[in-house]
Order: C-alpha cells, then structure tokens, then sequence
C-alpha cells in the first residue's frame, strides 16, 4: 500500500488536486458546523428532528433536485475553472454569512436570508465536490482507481475533523468572553480562509488537466433542452452499467442508516443524556461520537484497500453491510454512552468504506464523457437520503431520540441490504474488480509526463 501511495503522490497533479480537496473540504466542513452550532445549539432553542430536517433539507434538499442538472455542465466546462469561479463565490458568501450572524439578531427575516445564504454555499460545495472526483480519473491511471479513491475518501472525514476542531476550539475557548453568536460569525471567517487557499492551489493546475476531454463547443448547446436530454443520457448509461447503478443505490442505503442514528444520537444527547440548556456539556459528548465516527471514516478506506485486495469490492461490500447491522441492532441497540461510541466507530467505518468503494465503481464503469453527471446523481442520492433519515427519525422515534425498537430497525435493514445485494450480484461478481487491479498486481511506475 505505500508503494501504491509513493506513486500516487509522485505525480504533481494529483497532488494538487488533493491539496485543493483539503482545503474545500474543511471550509465545506466550518459552514455545516458553523450552520448547526448557530441553529441547533444556541442556548435558547431545544433541538427537534424536525430541526435536524430543516437544517439538513435547507443545506442538502436543493441541490439534490438541481445537481444532476448541474452536473451535466460539469462535463462540458473546463473542471479547473469551475474551482475557481465556485470557490470564489463560496468566500464572499461565507464573509458575508460570518457579518450577519455578527449582528445577533433572530428576526425571521435575517434567519432566512441567512438559510438562503447557506444553501447557495452548500450547494455550490457539492456541484464542485463532483467535478473534482470526476476530475480525479485524470490524475491517476484506471488501474489505479480503487487507490486513488482510498487516498480522496480520507479528506472528506479529515475535512469534518479539521472543522470540528476549529469549530469547538472557536466556541469552547471564547466562551469566557464572546457571545455564542460572536464565536459563531468567526468560524464563518475561517472557512473563508479555507476558500482562499483552495484557489490559491487551483491557480497552479493547467486549465483543462482535469477534463472533460470534449468541451462545450465541441458537445453543442448548453440549452435547459440539451441539458435535460444529456440527464436522461447519463440515467440510460447508469442503466447499463449496472455495478455503477448498484453502488450509487447502497451508498443511499448506508447513507440513510447513518444519517438516522447521527440525529438520533444529537437528540439522545441533547434531549436525553442533559438538560436542554447545558448546551456545552452536549456538545462535548457529542464531539466524541461524532470524533469515534471520523475515525472510523479515516479507518475505512485504508481498511477497504486492504480488503479488496484480499477478498474483491464485491464481498467486502457484503461484509461491510452485514456486520455493520449486526452490531448495530446489538450493541448500538443498548444506548449507554460508551456502546453508542462504538456505533459511531463503526458506522463510520462502513459508511466511509461504501463510499470509498462507490466512487471507485463510477471511475470504472462510467465514461469519462458522463462521469460529471454520475457524480452529481450520486451527490443526489447520497444527500437525499440523509434529509430522508432526519423525516424518518421524526416520525417514528420520540423527541428524546431514545428508541431500542428503532435502533434494531436500522440493523436489520442493513442486514437485508446485505444479502440482497449478494444475491442480486452473484451471476457476474468479476466486474466489481474493476478499478483494483493495482492492488492484484505489481505497480507500473509512475508516468513521468504528469511529473
């Protein structure tokens, strides 16, 4: 494996595209935290799942319906200009979100502006994020996929990590002597920076090095008619390319799953494990899920290329579901503080591995001339179905979010998905391997004309 990493990162242009990953990826990080801390753990407001939905529909729901649609642009624009036009607009936004939040006030109409504001961000952090992985394909050989994504998938948990950091460290060490929504405006600040260094590293990556190969004035009409016809193109491809169909399905499984037993844990311990108003005791304990998660997200790619290398994408995606429902309808089902850690450890774990393995499927099975739109779907999907498991939670769980008949649901449904999945792709298991040869066979050296 680190001859794998040596050689990946031998090669400058995948360096600086995962130097301007990190970077998006943490600023992305400080406007959800910033967004959540000012939201839903403000001292004068009791969380709900019906808050957890709001937040999550405002930051996610738009660009669900409006991404595959944006993404068809995605393979018609050079995808190193869309880094810096998209991250320019994100400073300004997130200096201008950091100002209003400064201001203190709670009237309707400054919240709004403000929700407004996070969801153009949000939105435009996701219509980037597909362009970079699909950009990634550039910057590495086929056979070198699965490694690649390995390396990728680790920034979006690192990015959450750095931003949790910043974030508590920001909230925690002014509490003394800053208003809440004072330490607020200054993590909004800090995600700019974030912006300005992801542009700083996009100026040094060559106009059109990450794709598409075919642009727009070679394509045709960047009409509303011929982007939903190139939608419809990308949905028929997805059709029949069906490891590519399947992965993106199982990452909204997981996704959902996850995103279930995260808004239960913020009302457990919001509603449950403390008073409403110790709101710093909550957020420590929560810090600590949420820590054991990522660290699950940062174990699971490097656990995943070792899996398939041994046992194949395909049957580590089986174990990935099955034992992660087994100990979630087990342990996580007891909810007592340190076994709901463990959870979080390994649902993270399994989430980061599937994501990890899907993107590696959409490299392998999509062409390059329709990878912008299959990230952008699966960005869709992968959203989607978080704002659906806060609705979920909020019907069937009470307000305090304790729930064991729950809990052994969600493990159960991930056993289910498990077996379904074996079952349903067992006539051709071979081509869920392609993208991880490298990890089967010796490692050509690294090409010299992207030094």
């Amino acid at each position: 494996m680190l001859q794998g990493l040596r050689r990946l990162f031998s090669r400058s242009l995948f360096r600086r595209l995962f130097g301007d990953r990190v970077a998006n990826q943490t600023g992305d990080g400080l406007i959800q935290v910033g967004t959540a801390a000012h939201v839903l753990f403000s001292p004068e407001e009791q969380p709900t799942a019906a808050a957890v939905a709001l937040v999550l529909a405002v930051t996610m729901v738009p660009y669900s319906i409006i991404g595959p649609f944006a993404g068809a642009f995605l393979d018609r624009w050079p995808r190193q200009r869309v880094i810096m036009v998209v991250d320019s607009i994100r400073l300004g936004l997130a200096l201008l979100l950091g100002a209003l939040i400064l201001t203190g006030g709670r009237a309707f109409g400054l919240q709004l502006t403000i929700m407004v504001l996070v969801l153009v961000a949000t939105s435009l952090n996701r219509f980037l994020l597909a362009g970079l992985q699909a950009g990634t394909a550039k910057t590495v050989e086929p056979s070198e996929y699965l490694q690649a994504n390995t390396v990728m998938a680790l920034l979006g948990p690192i990015g959450v990590i750095i931003a949790g950091i910043i974030a508590g460290a920001v909230r925690l060490g002014t509490g003394g002597f800053l208003a809440t929504h004072q330490a607020d405006a200054i993590i909004f600040v800090f995600a700019a920076g974030t912006f300005a260094v992801s542009l700083l590293v996009a100026a040094r990556i060559p106009r059109d090095a990450l794709g598409p190969d075919v642009l727009a004035a070679e394509r045709g009409s960047t009409s509303v008619t011929a982007v939903g016809q190139g939608l419809v193109e990308a949905l028929r491809h997805l059709r029949d390319r069906s490891p590519a169909a399947w992965a993106i399905g199982l990452i909204g499984v997981q996704r959902l799953l996850y995103g279930s037993v995260m808004v239960l844990i913020i009302l457990m311990y919001r509603n449950h494990f403390h008073p409403v108003t110790d709101v710093e005791p909550a957020i420590a304990d929560i810090g600590l899920w949420v820590g054991a998660s990522g660290v699950g997200f940062v174990l699971g790619p490097l656990i995943t290329n070792r899996a398939s290398g041994w046992w194949g994408m395909r049957v580590w995606i089986i174990v990935l579901f099955i034992a992660e429902g087994i100990i979630q309808a087990t342990v996580g089902a007891i909810l007592w503080q340190p076994t709901l850690i463990i959870t979080g450890l390994v649902l993270g774990l399994a989430s980061q591995s599937l994501k990890t393995c899907t993107d590696t499927l959409l490299h392998a099975h999509c062409d390059d001339l329709f990878k912008g739109r299959a990230f952008a779907i699966c960005d869709m999907v992968y959203n989607a179905a978080l704002v659906l498991a806060a609705l979920l939670v909020w019907w069937v769980a009470p307000a305090d979010g304790v729930s064991v008949p729950v809990m052994v649901g969600l493990g159960l449904v991930a056993v289910v998905a498990g077996i379904g999945f074996a079952i349903g792709t067992g006539r051709n298991p071979q081509v869920w391997e392609q993208g991880a040869e490298s990890l089967r066979t010796p490692a050509p050296a690294a090409d010299a004309a992207q030094e």
